[in-house]
């Protein structure tokens, strides 16, 4: 299996459009730093002083230093190397460079503003794309294995793509996916040689959407495909046939599976030989103080990366194409956080109490857990089951130890763990039954009680 991290493959897609909705946004993951001419530090990183382009141009001090202020990345400074030749394909036209700079020169009382940074950022993109051409020229539109060597012989850490797409872009998708991006590698992979389906890991149902719509754009122009089957695996898409995910295709047609983290151990996919990673999933989270629950989309865990990746190449060779770099990867925690310490409680501490021997405390019984929830959260979890009339505690006292009252388990609680929702809602659904309304009630029970699609 050949693993590709986001700065191993993303030179690939230097023709591919970014299109963000500006220019600046385009950039932000296409740039390099200028090369410059130093006498004394020749490939040494820019730490002062004026700052000389592969062409020719000159940088003020003064103009670098704010720059690296507005950056706020000390570890990504250019690197200076020795004076490209004018015939150069490193050197761009300098009318137009110069025209770039001038937009972005600040004096010294003056910081960067977001004009500023606009003209940088498109000033440093046509400067990077002209020297990407460079790095691997033999590149074709489409996948070819014959790209890995090439690959294998780059050193990407001197390119540093991942680190600076998080510094220019990277931060507008810590709580999303770049839908752009993937576009692009899509298209790149899906119109490859290398025959066999693609498998997408996706955060949730609105992005199995969007992307589905953006391969709508482009699935009919591949070249060495005529035809593209796109299949959406989601537990809430009853009315897709799931089968068709298992079924082989003809040759002249690429399977593309957008997936959610149900693919990553569920179910195995044999004829799956590229699986593109986008490195977040959706996960919920619950507020005790303000008793909301909230679904947010987080980065993976390394667990859940190297399950991803095995999904590839079950039967034969295959690629995983993250879309993360190597130090986020790193900083991946080892595992997923346990849902019970991220989630609501209240049913959990109401059943523990419903099941755990006499005599035993609901914290200590549900510290025997292997990740138990904090104590905090079982406490507060008591609190609102004492609320909605679960619990009881005849002994409470102003000035007795909360802690060391144990509530009873009422006969309205014991109703409530009996029926299969959350205890607000079986409250609900009894009262409704006592106060002889249970037909609206039973719709609302119903409503409230459905999962959300686009979890």
């Amino acid at each position: 299996m050949v693993l590709l991290s986001s700065q191993q493959l993303i030179i690939n897609f230097e023709n591919s459009q970014f299109s963000h909705g500006s220019d600046a946004k385009q950039s932000q993951f296409h740039c390099q730093e200028e090369n410059k001419v130093s006498n004394d530090n020749t490939h040494d990183e820019w730490v002062s002083g004026e700052y000389q382009t592969a062409d020719g141009d000159i940088i003020d001090g003064s103009t670098m230093n704010h720059f690296m202020s507005a950056v706020g990345e000390s570890s990504t400074r250019p690197i200076m190397h020795s004076q490209t030749s004018s015939n150069s394909p490193l050197v761009s036209d300098s009318t137009e460079l110069k025209k770039g700079f001038g937009r972005f020169t600040a004096n010294k009382e003056v910081g960067f503003g977001f004009g500023e940074k606009h003209g940088m950022a498109e000033t440093i993109e046509r400067k990077f794309r002209k020297e990407m051409k460079t790095v691997l020229s033999n590149r074709q539109g489409y996948y070819h294995p014959e790209i890995d060597k090439h690959v294998a012989n780059t050193d990407f850490s001197k390119l540093r793509l991942g680190e600076k797409y998080n510094v220019f872009f990277g931060g507008d998708f810590k709580a999303s996916i770049d839908h752009h991006l993937l576009d692009s590698v899509l298209k790149y992979i899906a119109d490859s040689p290398v025959f066999g389906s693609i498998l997408v890991f996706l955060p949730g149902y609105d992005d199995i959407q969007e992307i589905m719509y953006r391969i709508d754009q482009w699935r009919g122009s591949l070249t060495n495909y005529r035809n593209t089957l796109v299949i959406p695996l989601h537990s809430q898409m009853h009315s897709i046939d799931h089968s068709e995910i298992f079924k082989p295709v003809a040759q002249d047609t690429r399977k593309i599976i957008l997936a959610t983290n149900i693919a990553e151990a569920s179910i195995t996919i044999e004829d799956v030989i590229f699986v593109v990673d986008t490195g977040k999933v959706k996960e919920k989270a619950y507020n005790y103080e303000a008793k909301l629950s909230t679904l947010t989309v987080s980065p993976i865990s390394k667990s859940n990366a190297k399950q991803r990746s095995g999904r590839a190449g079950r039967v034969s060779n295959g690629y995983c194409i993250r879309l993360y770099s190597e130090q986020e990867f790193e900083s991946m925690p080892e595992t997923q956080v346990a849902e019970m310490k991220r989630v609501a409680i209240y049913d959990v501490t109401l059943h523990a109490k419903l099941f755990a021997p006499r005599g035993t405390r609901v914290v200590d019984f549900l510290s025997l857990a292997p990740e138990p929830p904090s104590v905090e959260a079982i406490s507060q979890s008591i609190a609102f089951l004492e609320q909605v009339g679960a619990f009881y505690s005849p002994s409470r006292r102003s000035d007795a130890d909360d802690e060391d009252i144990e509530p009873e388990l009422t006969d309205l609680g014991r109703l409530m763990a009996r029926l299969p929702l959350d205890p607000q809602l079986s409250r609900m659904l009894l009262f409704g039954l006592a106060l002889k309304c249970l037909t609206p009630i039973v719709n609302l029970v119903a409503m409230l009680a459905n999962r959300d699609p686009c979890e």
